[in-house]
């Protein structure tokens, strides 16, 4: 019996050391490097990006979100437009341990995705036992555009899809049988788990989830991998575990609740921007041709590779390069029994696409909207690459692995480039700590102040109390400043206010009305994302 255990172990050493494995593991460390190159400069600071990074420095500096509240399911925000809070949960120790900085707020964002592509590789190479089908995956998720760009800047709806999809590794890694009865059961009720607390980290995933999971147990059941016992024990704990954002979906589509409230010690804030615009208005007199117009428009970006933002992807490169679009489909029609070992994995990642397509009729699109479907898209494409280069025996093999890599290099002299949105296109987070240091202690009239005034919050990291309580706001649930904020003031106020000594900051490109009489010295000019704005000192 020693001997056999010997042998066994031995066997799994010699697997796990592999060329392979150690091929593997340094193509994923490269890529890790090459995602923390400039990371904290590139991309520049999106406004809600801005506001989330806000909102971690807040939890770290005073243990509350920007308004005050302890525990919150989910983030109001600056506008009361909301954002979710799973990703506090990673970013704050981070920022606790080392300090704010826009390297250190993105890391974990990094780190959570590379663990994502990590556990997906390990997974296929697991259960599938074959070296080509682990490196077409691992080479569709690093060669993906989406990948890239999604995991190098914090859009705090990007956090929710990259947890669900680690749930539905564990899920796949237990159902494989490979381990013994009891690491697979944990394997699955982790994954269960994480996908339940995926439900925190994006709005959507409120409809998504309840239909995939349905999905998944009607699978497992039929196909004996799943007792009774153990969909009940998954599905409690599910419960349990999303119970509060459960709740305070409640509020806020059902009962409309204005006002913040609580279950247990869960905060349950006010969201009064609501997110209701995320999807089509279902009080239409059209719905029918609105919801097709929807779907249309959805697959037309996919198509094109573009969904107008610029922020989410590059022109014509999309979240997979579209003409691998051809291979996703291939992944779909082809039976998940071809790929023996891995049919209940290929079986998933399918059922994670055609789960989402009654979503797309109603779900406002773009790639961040529909990114719950992402990942799955590129790894379905993965598993049809792997078939055309099964049946293709000459040189055309090469070229079907050697693609993806030459058409990213080709995206990264894109996006790296001068004339990049990600490089030039949006706020330099230094540019706004120069502001801040240059006209510290002094008024700023500053132009698009309800707007604007997020990047200085960051910089300022003013208390809950001083933000909630000294500044005028929009609303009466205290959202967005309507003319002041600290020592920025709105530029209409400027003829009236301003006195010697203060700063105006504007567009270059704003027609002088407010301040066009107040004599002034140009200080300096900046680049404010795609704009140019003067910073001017007030003068006697």
């Amino acid at each position: 019996m020693r001997e056999i255990n010997l042998k066994r172990r031995q066997l799994k050493n010699k697997t796990l050391f592999s060329p392979f494995t150690y091929i593997i593991v340094t193509i994923i460390f490269l890529y890790l490097l090459y995602l923390v190159h400039d990371l904290g400069k590139v991309p520049g600071l999106f406004f809600d990006e801005a506001n989330y990074a806000a909102e971690v420095r807040s939890f770290s500096t005073f243990g509350t979100d920007i308004h005050g509240l302890r525990f919150p399911v989910y983030l109001s925000s600056v506008w009361g437009q909301g954002q979710s809070i799973l990703y506090t949960i990673f970013a704050v120790p981070f920022v606790k341990l080392f300090g704010f900085s826009m390297f250190v707020f993105r890391l974990p964002m990094v780190l959570i995705g590379l663990t994502f592509i990590a556990l997906m590789t390990y997974t296929t190479k697991r259960v599938s036992k074959n070296n080509y089908l682990t490196l077409f995956v691992l080479t569709m998720l690093i060669s993906s555009p989406w990948t890239f760009m999604s995991l190098r800047w914090v859009l705090d709806a990007n956090i929710g899809p990259l947890i669900l999809n680690l749930g539905v590794c564990l899920i796949v890694l237990g159902l494989s049988g490979s381990n013994s009865l009891l690491n697979n059961q944990i394997l699955i009720y982790s994954g269960f788990i994480f996908m339940a607390l995926s439900a925190y980290g994006y709005m959507a995933l409120w409809l998504y989830l309840p239909l995939l999971i349905i999905m998944i147990f009607i699978f497992a059941l039929k196909n004996n991998l799943l007792s009774i016992r153990d969909v009940l024990i998954s599905s409690v704990a599910m419960f349990v575990i999303a119970l509060p954002i459960i709740l305070f979906a409640i509020k806020i589509f059902v009962f409309h609740g204005s006002g913040p409230s609580h279950f247990l010690f869960f905060d349950l804030p006010s969201l009064p921007g609501s997110r209701q615009s995320s999807l089509i208005d279902f009080s239409s007199k059209h719905i029918l041709i609105d919801m097709w117009n929807n779907f249309q428009t959805g697959i037309n970006f996919y198509i094109s590779g573009f969904d107008k933002l610029p922020w989410n992807s590059i022109n014509g490169y999309g979240v997979l390069y579209p003409i691998f679009l051809i291979f996703t489909i291939i992944g779909l029609i082809i039976p998940s029994k071809f790929y023996k070992n891995y049919e209940t994995a290929v079986y998933l990642w399918k059922l994670m696409i055609l789960t989402f397509l009654p979503l797309t009729f109603v779900i406002r699109p773009n790639f961040n909207h529909w990114n719950v479907v992402n990942f799955p898209i590129i790894i379905v494409s993965a598993f049809g690459l792997y078939f055309a280069f099964s049946k293709i025996k000459n040189y055309f093999s090469v070229i079907l692995i050697t693609a993806p890599v030459i058409i990213m290099l080709i995206f990264m002299t894109n996006y790296w480039g001068n004339r990049s949105f990600s490089k030039n296109g949006m706020i330099s987070y230094s540019i706004v700590n120069k502001l801040n240091n240059t006209t510290k202690g002094h008024k700023v009239f500053i132009s698009n102040l309800t707007w604007n005034f997020a990047y200085f919050k960051l910089i300022q990291n003013v208390s809950p109390e001083e933000y909630n309580n000294e500044q005028d706001h929009l609303n009466a649930f205290k959202m967005a400043p309507k003319y002041r904020f600290t020592n920025l003031i709105d530029i209409t106020k400027a003829s009236s206010e301003s006195k010697s000594g203060d700063f105006i900051l504007v567009s270059n490109h704003e027609y002088p009305f407010f301040y066009q009489s107040i004599k002034r010295k140009m200080v300096y000019k900046i680049p404010w994302g795609q704009d140019e704005y003067i910073l001017y000192k007030i003068v006697k």
